[in-house]
């Protein structure tokens, strides 16, 4: 049986700016929660991405999602300072932090899953087990340079360009947004289909005059996680020791061979008795179109682990 749960807003100085997410307790176990739950979200995506997952979470489960700076409702970095993987790291340890949580289950997404293996590498006593979706490593991009002076150009210009978003309608944001993420080599693949993109819709968008135009900071789409593939991705990940549940869609964004697919499983699996890596039928955003595929794996990992978890007291 699913359980209810009502959101509350998450808002969280971490000294530059102000995170903005929500928070919410599943079941009827009283105030303190058994197990709590810290997600980070995927690339241009924001604090809703897990709300159709959250229902199906086991009873007493605390799960708290903040928007990444820059997305959603979270306030934009300030001009100078620039949207890359360890700039995520720090103010995801400076929420949690402020939020008190310690140690906590980090639930992650593509980037989300960059940003939260970085994180338990850094701080491995903070987080006692990894849910993941979809987050492995690119092949080295040909042109590496290229793509690097083309992001710090785009980042340069549009630190200038604040009003630069477009103007649309709100069917014309859902047709954006499932034409954005979608994937396969032919570009083919639906990542997000419509009900997904009505999920991600409220956080994404804000209202002007004429319509609808996006939240982001536009210096956020210039990610620079080019400097966190191949042999670097591979030395973050061997330092993680806690317990993790990755799954991998079927139709995944990664062009990954089968062998190097499963040299990266077994890394993943090598640490833990019950690590696990689970292949499910679906697309980069699985947790999002079809979680009643993920939920079962999910459900008996956090079973599993409430065994041997005791939560802190939340600050906030």
């Amino acid at each position: 049986m699913e359980s209810q749960v009502e959101w509350t807003e998450v808002n969280v100085d971490v000294g530059w700016g102000v995170l903005r997410g929500k928070k919410c307790f599943t079941g009827s176990d009283g105030n303190r929660p058994l197990l709590r739950i810290f997600g980070i979200h995927g690339w241009m995506d924001n604090a809703n991405t897990y709300d159709r997952l959250v229902a199906g979470l086991p009873s007493g489960t605390e799960l708290c999602v903040l928007d990444l700076p820059g997305h959603g409702y979270s306030d934009p970095l300030p001009n100078g300072a620039y949207y890359e993987v360890l700039t995520y790291v720090i103010n995801v340890k400076a929420a949690v932090t402020k939020l008190g949580w310690n140690p906590f289950v980090l639930i992650t997404h593509s980037l989300g899953g960059l940003i939260g293996y970085f994180y338990t590498a850094l701080f491995p006593t903070e987080v006692s087990a990894i849910i993941c979706f979809d987050s492995l490593t690119f092949k080295p991009a040909p042109g590496l340079f290229s793509i690097l002076r083309s992001e710090v150009n785009n980042t340069l210009k549009w630190e200038k360009e604040t009003d630069s978003h477009p103007i649309f309608s709100e069917e014309e944001a859902i047709q954006r947004i499932m034409r954005s993420r979608m994937g396969g080599p032919n570009n083919d693949i639906v990542n997000v289909d419509e009900d997904a993109a009505r999920v991600l819709l409220t956080r994404l968008v804000k209202p002007v005059s004429g319509g609808l135009t996006w939240r982001h900071d536009r210096k956020a789409v210039a990610r620079f996680k080019m400097f966190y593939q191949g042999s670097t991705w591979f030395y973050i990940i061997k330092q993680i020791k806690c317990p993790v549940l990755y799954f991998h869609p079927v139709d995944t964004i990664y062009d990954l061979t089968p062998s190097e697919r499963s040299s990266v499983f077994d890394i993943l699996k090598s640490e833990t008795e019950f690590s696990k890596c689970v292949v499910v039928e679906g697309a980069h955003h699985v947790h999002l179109t079809h979680p009643y595929r993920v939920l079962p794996d999910i459900t008996k990992f956090l079973l599993k682990l409430k065994e041997t978890t005791q939560p802190s007291q939340s600050k906030l």
